[in-house]
Formats: structure tokens, C-alpha cells, sequence
């Protein structure tokens, strides 16, 4: 289970570092250049702040059932009056709006996939500050992602797959009747 924990630290250091070396271009400057650095930024801090609002609004949940008022579940609002969730709330529209804009500036095969790192981001998140356990098929789902995310579906011969026929050329035109 040590290994496996190693594991993760270290592919989350190397996407730091990719990352770090994105906003290390943005500080010389040279982000303009590159708009698929841009997309690539933006899909990254979307998914943190995707995957931290999670954790943040369940902690406020946590806290508003703690000073004993009615659960959402049962038609309560308290956690209306918890600032934590409000916290929660607009880092989630944070990382959507990132989300959404980072689709902009990089291509959508380039953002969807990264879109899963919220995914890891709040099942670690949720591991430390939440103390939930994660068991060993939510690492495995960790781990599976770091070397599938850029897959694309492959046709024949290895050559990208490409649909056989594209709107507006290809497709037979209707006769008239």
C-alpha cells in the first residue's frame, strides 16, 4: 500500500511540474503564443477548483449537520447558513467557468480527458480532510488515468480513426420527389 501511495505523489509531482512550467511561460509572457497552453491552463485549475469544491461543500454539509439542523435530505436548509458552503458553491462555478473557457483555446479531445483530474483532485482531498478511506480500486482509477488521457481511438493501420463521410461533403443529396 506505501508503494502504491509513492506512486501517486509521484505522478501528481510531474503533472506540478507540467503545470508550474505552464504558468512559468505565463510569467515570461509567452502564453499568447500558444493558445493550447492556455486551454491546457485553464482545464488544469478548473479541474482543482472542481475537485476542491466538492470537498469544501461536503465539509460544510459535515458542519451544518454537526450544529443539529435538518438535513438537506430531509427538506432542511441549513447549510444555507453555512459560509463553507457558499465557499463551495462559488469554487465550483470558479472551475466551470474555467472549464468552459479553457474549450476556447484548446481542442475539446485536449480538455475533456483532464476534466477527470477533479476526479482524483477530490478523492485525495476527500482522503485528508474528510478522513475517508481511499481503498485500492479508487488508486488504481488514479493511476489508470496518468497514462490513458491522451488515448485516442486508433483505425486501421494505426492512423488516427476518422469518420468515413463529414457533414457537408460525402453525403448523398436528396433527389427531388
Amino acid at each position: 500500500m506505501g508503494d502504491l501511495h509513492d506512486q501517486a505523489l509521484t505522478a501528481f509531482r510531474s503533472a506540478e511540474t507540467a503545470l508550474q512550467k505552464v504558468s512559468g511561460a505565463a510569467h515570461r509572457g509567452e502564453l499568447h503564443r500558444d493558445p493550447k497552453a492556455v486551454g491546457v491552463f485553464l482545464a488544469f485549475s478548473s479541474s482543482a477548483f472542481i475537485g476542491a469544491s466538492f470537498v469544501i461543500t461536503r465539509k460544510a454539509l459535515q458542519r451544518a449537520a454537526a450544529r443539529g439542523g435538518k438535513r438537506a435530505g430531509e427538506g432542511g436548509y441549513a447549510y444555507f447558513s453555512e459560509p463553507l458552503w457558499w465557499v463551495g458553491t462559488l469554487t465550483m462555478v470558479v472551475g466551470e467557468i474555467a472549464n468552459f473557457s479553457a474549450y476556447a483555446f484548446a481542442p475539446a479531445i485536449l480538455v475533456t480527458p483532464l476534466g477527470a483530474i477533479s476526479i482524483i483532485i477530490s478523492s485525495i482531498l476527500a482522503h485528508y480532510y474528510l478522513a475517508e478511506r481511499l481503498h485500492i480500486c479508487g488508486l488504481l482509477g488514479c493511476f489508470w488515468w496518468v497514462p490513458t488521457w491522451r488515448t485516442r481511438p486508433r483505425g486501421r493501420h494505426g492512423r488516427p480513426a476518422r469518420p468515413e463521410r463529414r457533414a457537408g461533403r460525402g453525403w448523398p443529396k436528396r433527389r427531388a420527389a
